[in-house]
């Protein structure tokens, strides 16, 4: 693989990993705003998982980009 392709890939898999973090946010959200408490601890893990990854994407994209 050329280094231009290696970089295409890396960058398809950051906006990838953007979407995903995106998408499990949001899919936690309606059971955050739970009145119990187990449900609200459960779905915030998952929550903080998809703002990693979200962070994650961002920061690898915009290095990509200035390359």
């Amino acid at each position: 693989m050329t280094p231009q392709a290696i970089v295409s890939l890396c960058k398809a898999a950051a906006i990838f990993s953007i979407v995903a973090g995106g998408y499990g946010m949001i899919l936690c959200v309606p059971y955050i705003m739970s009145t119990s408490i187990y449900v609200i601890a459960a779905a915030s893990l998952p929550f903080i998982a998809g703002s990693v990854l979200v962070a994650g994407g961002l920061t690898s994209y915009t290095i990509l980009l200035q390359k």
